[in-house]
């Protein structure tokens, strides 16, 4: 290949024809094949100057005729950099443009630009560029750098080799690393993550000269043997062992974004490097860097301010360790002399002695005027070796350690003193102890019953001596059963682990065999102990038994569900034994040593450790007792050893309590019932008995009557135990009478002018003495003056007003009058065919009066028809009745209602509407997301190009509807999170876009399911004018919607984090009452990565989805990836199914920068009965968070569902208002049954109409009520017997 140069001004003017050697990359060129051209092609503006601060922008134009394949930037530092390194150079604009990032601008550069076809066309005269670095003052810079960083390098045994990280010593003093380690952090989970390394020999003293650099050599089991010639070699470098700190960890990730700080042991961070943060992971993202190559150096150059290194290369120079660049460290060094005060130490711990085995905790203040370096915490027990635990700077700016009760086990006392440094002035306080008070143990035998103790089924009897047990015997009942003894442990032994790096919710625990002895399943992001006591019916003499850890996942310790499984780390796992002896299992002997627990590489899920206890710790005697074999009643356990003696007079009993109830079997009952109970046993267990009358829960004693309950038979269960254990159950069938009077029969209303004589015949069944109340009522059907009818198709169920504009009324209203088969029917193929009736009524009404609405009518087979009364005080309809038309015939709908919220001016609205509409259009859209944590907490500019988005496509895409399954911050308590997420779905609010929105576990700080916050911002206030919005439940800790599109009407049911049984009752409630619209369910957690449901989503589907029919899909999130589980479900039990329930996962969070953006549109299709699903990213404008060819249909699939329109219509056969007044008219006392009372109704106008009716009541509050009668006076005054009329 050829090259020519060119001047770098605009000039057409050849200035130099000098060669260079070039790059490899480029071969070398030589004046001889140097091509001339005269008429130069690249036009270039040279640059001279640059700030390091700045990115500085290259651009160039290309005006030659030759054809171009690409134009590149090519550039080296003028010092130490021995080949050009390039950049691409993109056409924008009819220019070619490219850029230097701030830190490719830290030392004078010369660069060329080149243009290449099949060859190099031609390139510039290299420039100079003269780069203004940064000021800085010294004395604001760390005193320690991070200078160079390899994470990739050449293998050993399949692994990297020769890692490492160097340190340089930027200040005027020595410094002791020893004071120093380096963490390694992962940026999305902070600090409390990091992993901490150092020397293996913590107190190993690390002096680092002024100027001069240490090196930290990951050796990660692979390379263990390889030495320090071989690390030199590696790198061509003369690194010395003084220079030299060996890290034993499994070393960095190539692959992610990833920190490296130098702190002080006491926590606090010097300096910060990062590589990989522009890495996404995505070969799409043409801004996507990956900063690692194998042995290549990441170099870094000195903060300008604050802790931050500077990047200034990655992957263009080999890795150099023990040498830095003048570029990479200031001039000046930071100066520490002149520190003369030692750190201050406050022991604010305020503990002299602990009892009853506590955990002791040591809390200190420890400050420094100018840097705490390291604090160290020294402690021993009972006079025994000092250990050493190095101390750190909490978030309350304490330090503190936790010196755990199973430590302290059998220690009388614990001494404790502080080392502390700031690296100059060492500090030791004086020595302090604490004095644990131990448990007294009572001096020769002992038992471990007691008189009076009870015993059933079978039980050890135990005896101990506090010296020498050998000689104990033991007998029972007088008779010697010493060679029936079995030798157990005095007490219980104790499990103990120290935890580090567990995640929430995982299932981690400790167990033997398949008993799960203990979960822990929080968060531990240091290491702390758990301690699990271990009963000694677990370990036999001579057996070896084995204790398990295993890292759970969030279904199981056992890992069964073949889901995700929790990684983290033990160490010092022992079993301490009820004197305090420690044992270990054989292969994990060093307490120090760390065991990694998960399903990773490297890692193993489940963890056995073996103990075989010494028989010397089977210091006591047991005699195994069958108590079902001997009497009830006293026996004495007795044991003697020499002159010692010890019994025990014990009480068995296995004989269940009895039971005595108020109720007799088989009897019947009239009046006042109290049902209670009497149990009698010689050890009562519980001082009230279970109880449930006719299967409900009942509390003894309990008040109720034959009146409150149903005639016939009934059944009262009682359950009681004992204090051993020993049940009793009884159950008691009994029968009430049929305690209320049947209907009154009208005899007559003889009118007499302005008097009609009202009678009535009354029966009671038990021959009760009866009271006869006597009132006036109201009767109105649509043909009498004062009641309207209108008909109509709303645009939504129900109407938001009283009254539409388009309204029709209806005239042949006599059609009304009754069911005769003559009907006003209404339909509609767009909207909501609904009949209205406007009562005005009688100004003696009054709000306590009872009010009767009663319709009768028919819709099309399976169509929801509901009965609706205007509320005047909240301005809505109030639905009162619904049902399904099982046929077309006729059904009823009735509603009673009362108060002033009804009437407003006399005047009563009701309103009976078909709640499904139809249409010809079809095709719509709804949208999910879900796990937006991430965008609140670091990627704001992702959420907001989501909502908007939406949006701004509502039209396009035809959006009906959003969804959101939870998690809308990361962490519940930082306000910032919660505000950015209110801004973004605020862009849906203002755009009166529906959506819901349910509470994720990190909305409420998990286990603590504290809902404030989510309450603040997402509570019902924020919904509940909005029209689609159903109902809150416990400010919107649930909630659901109606939505209503294109023929067919869905509820968007939803329910937040920490689901339980009154959760699901609500549900069913809410799914029973809208039965024939499609359910959608919303939930946080349901489906895992295995595509098999969670517990609690394994409960959903019994308790909720199976029995209701409406329900159609399920969606979630919680578990970071996509899965869909159809099931097919026989609603009607004929064996064949009868509807699809497509559940699905869609959790897009463990993906770059938070999920990236994507989330789900469900695309309807009516005509097809399906629903197109997709997966897209407005923020990348791409489909398919994975890859189709190799993950087909995980995103992108379509699902069969009934969502067809249907036509639907309202049909009116009949419809009245009863109006049940408190006006009385009059009463009659002690009426016998089979009588008549009677009483004269007098005022009355003549040619008028009047309802009335009757209310009987017995003494034991048996009522009834009769309908209304009504009746007409005659024009004028005369006598007439009137007829019995409904």
């Amino acid at each position: 290949m050829k090259r020519t140069w060119m001047s770098n001004v605009v000039v057409a003017t050849l200035l130099a024809t000098t060669i260079v050697p070039y790059s490899p990359i480029y071969g070398v060129a030589t004046a001889s094949e140097a091509k001339i051209n005269k008429n130069l092609m690249i036009k270039h503006q040279a640059i001279s100057t640059a700030d390091a601060k700045k990115e500085l922008s290259i651009t160039a134009d290309f005006k030659g005729d030759v054809p171009l394949q690409k134009m590149t930037l090519l550039y080296k530092a003028q010092k130490g950099a021995e080949e050009w390194s390039e950049k691409p150079m993109q056409l924008k604009e009819g220019q070619y443009h490219t850029s230097l990032a701030p830190y490719e601008l830290q030392e004078n550069f010369t660069y060329m630009i080149s243009a290449t076809g099949g060859e190099i066309i031609e390139e510039t005269v290299p420039q100079d560029v003269t780069v203004e670095l940064p000021k800085y003052e010294s004395k604001h810079l760390p005193p320690l750098l991070l200078t160079e960083v390899v994470p990739d390098s050449t293998n050993v045994d399949g692994s990297d080799g020769y890692e490492f990280i160097e340190v340089y010593n930027n200040s005027n003093q020595t410094i002791d690393l020893k004071d120093y380690k380096i963490h390694y952090r992962y940026p999305t989970k902070g600090p409390k993550a990091d992993l901490f390394w150092g020397d293996e020999n913590e107190n190993r003293n690390l002096p680092l000269a002024p100027g001069e650099t240490m090196i930290y050599w990951i050796m990660n089991g692979k390379n263990n043997h390889k030495k320090l010639a071989d690390f030199n070699k590696n790198y061509d470098s003369n690194v010395d062992e003084n220079h030299l700190v060996r890290v034993y960890h499994s070393g960095m990730t190539n692959s992610e974004y990833r920190q490296l700080t130098i702190s002080t042991n006491a926590n606090e961070d010097i300096v910060i490097a990062s590589y990989n943060e522009k890495l996404t992971n995505n070969t799409q993202d043409p801004t996507e860097i990956n900063d690692v190559a194998k042995d290549m150096g990441i170099q870094y150059q000195y903060p300008e301010e604050g802790l931050v290194m500077r990047k200034h290369s990655a992957k263009t120079v080999k890795g150099n360790p023990g040498k830095v660049s003048d570029f990479q460290v200031p001039t000046e060094k930071v100066d520490l002399s002149g520190d003369t005060k030692a750190p201050v130490v406050k022991d604010i711990s305020g503990l002299t002695e602990v009892t009853d085995q506590k955990d002791i905790q040591l809390k200190f203040d420890i400050q420094d005027e100018r840097q705490l370096r390291s604090a160290r915490l020294y402690y021993r027990m009972n006079d025994g070796n000092y250990h050493s635990v190095n101390l750190k700077r909490g978030a309350d700016g304490y330090f503190s350690h936790t010196i755990y009760a199973v430590d302290l086990i059998q220690k009388e006392k614990v001494e404790y003193y502080i080392a502390a440094t700031d690296g100059f002035n060492p500090i030791q306080t004086s020595t302090r102890t604490i004095i644990n008070q131990l448990p007294k143990e009572k001096e020769g035998l002992s038992l471990n019953v007691e008189n009076q103790s009870l015993l059933s089924k079978e039980v050890l009897l135990k005896a101990f001596h506090s010296k020498d047990n050998e000689p104990t015997t033991l007998s029972f009942d007088g008779q010697d059963v010493t060679t029936k003894v079995e030798r157990v442990l005095p007490n219980q032994a104790y499990f103990a682990l120290d935890v580090n790096q567990t995640n929430l919710y995982f299932k981690n625990a400790v167990t033997i065999g398949r008993e799960v002895l203990r979960i822990y399943d929080d968060t531990i992001n240091e290491y702390a102990t758990i301690t699990v006591p271990v009963d000694p019916s677990y370990f036999n003499l001579g057996e070896t038994t084995t204790i398990s850890i295993h890292a759970g996942d969030k279904v199981s310790p056992f890992g069964e569900a073949g889901e995700n499984r929790d990684d983290y780390t033990v160490k010092n796992i022992r079993l301490v034994m009820p004197d305090g002896e420690i044992l270990r299992d054989e292969k994990y002997t060093d307490p120090k040593r760390e065991i990694k627990v998960g399903d990773s590489s490297g890692m193993e899920p489940d963890v056995d450790f073996n103990f075989t206890i010494p028989k010397s710790q089977f210091s006591g005697k047991a005699y195994r007792l069958d108590t079902t074999a001997v009497k009830d009643g006293e026996h004495v356990f007795e044991a003697k050893n020499n002159k010692d003696n010890e019994k025990a007079t014990v009480l068995v009993d296995n004989t269940s309590p009895i039971i005595t109830t108020s109720l007799n079997e088989g009897e019947l009952y009239k009046g006042l019932i109290t049902i209670d109970a009497e149990i009698e046993d010689a050890n009562i267990g519980t001082e009230v008995p279970e109880a449930t009358l006719d299967g409900e829960k009942i509390t003894l004693p309990y008040d109720t009557s034959s009146a409150k309950l149903k005639s016939g038979e009934h059944q009262l269960i009682i359950k009681a135990t004992d204090a051993v254990g020993n049940v009793a159950t009884k159950k008691i069938n009994f029968n009430t009478v049929e305690e209320h009077p049947f209907s009154p029969e009208n005899l007559s209303h003889e009118l007499r002018g302005k008097s009609a004589k009202l009678s009535v015949e009354v029966a009671d069944l038990t021959k009760d003495r009866l009271r006869v109340d006597f009132k006036r009522g109201y009767v109105y059907k649509p043909t009498d003056e004062g009641v309207e009818a209108f008909e109509h198709n709303a645009d939504k169920e129900p109407p938001e007003t009283i009254t539409t504009a388009q309204e029709k009324t209806i005239e042949n209203v006599e059609t009304l009058a009754k069911a005769d088969g003559q009907y006003i029917t209404t339909k509609s193929t767009e909207k909501y065919p609904y009949h209205r009736f406007s009562v005005n009524l009688d100004r003696n009404i009054t709000a306590e009066d009872s009010i009767d609405i009663h319709w009768e009518g028919k819709s099309l087979l399976g169509r929801k028809v509901s009965i609706y009364v205007w509320n005047y005080e909240t301005s809505k309809w109030e639905i009162k009745q619904w049902k399904i038309a099982n046929d077309e015939k006729n059904f009823p709908l009735n509603a009673t209602v009362k108060g002033n919220e009804y009437i407003r001016n006399h005047q009563l609205e009701v309103m009976v509407q078909d709640e499904i509409a139809s249409t010809n259009q079809f095709d719509y859209s709804f949208v999910w997301m879900s796990d937006t944590q991430y965008y609140s907490q670091s990627y704001p500019q992702i959420f907001d190009t989501m909502t908007k988005w939406i949006v701004n496509n509502r039209q396009a895409m035809n959006i009906r509807y959003v969804f959101h399954t939870g998690d809308l911050v990361d962490k519940s308590y930082e306000p910032y999170q919660w505000l950015n997420a209110d801004k973004f779905m605020n862009t849906l609010d203002d755009a009166d876009m529906p959506y819901g929105v349910l509470a994720g576990n990190h909305d409420v700080n998990h286990k603590d399911e504290d809902y404030s916050e989510y309450s603040r911002y997402f509570g019902a206030a924020r919904f509940e004018d909005n029209a689609s919005y159903g109902e809150s439940y416990k400010d919107n800790r649930g909630h659901y919607d109606l939505i209503s599109e294109k023929g067919q009407d869905f509820i968007m049911l939803y329910m937040g984090w920490g689901i339980t049984q009154e959760d699901i009752a609500w549900m069913n409630k809410i799914l029973a009452k809208y039965p024939e619209r499609k359910a959608i369910l919303n939930f946080h957690e349901y489906l895992l990565v295995s595509g098999q449901r969670s517990p609690i989503g394994n409960d959903i589907f019994e308790e909720v989805v199976k029995p209701n029919k409406n329900v159609l899909a399920v969606l979630s999130g919680h578990y970071h990836d996509a899965e869909t589980l159809t099931d097919v479900i026989d609603d009607d039990g004929d064996g064949k199914p009868d509807r699809r329930v497509h559940q699905m996962l869609a959790d897009y969070q463990g993906g770059p920068e938070g999920g990236q953006g994507y989330m789900r549109l469900m695309q309807m299709n009516p005509i097809n009965n399906q629903i197109q699903m997709k997966t897209y990213s407005p923020y990348l404008d791409k489909y398919n968070f994975y890859d189709p060819t190799e993950y087909p249909a995980k995103d992108e699939f379509v699902i069969d569902a009934d969502i067809a329109p249907k036509e639907k219509e309202v049909s009116t056969d009949a419809i009245s208002v009863e109006v049940y007044t408190n006006d009385s008219i009059g009463h009659v006392d002690d009426v016998k049954s089979g009588e008549t009372a009677n009483v004269l109704w007098d005022k009355l106008e003549m040619k008028s109409t009047y309802s009335w009716y009757a209310v009987v009541r017995d003494e034991f509050e048996g009522t009834t009520r009769s309908p209304l009668w009504t009746f007409t006076t005659p024009k004028d005054n005369g006598e007439h017997n009137g007829n019995k009329k409904k």
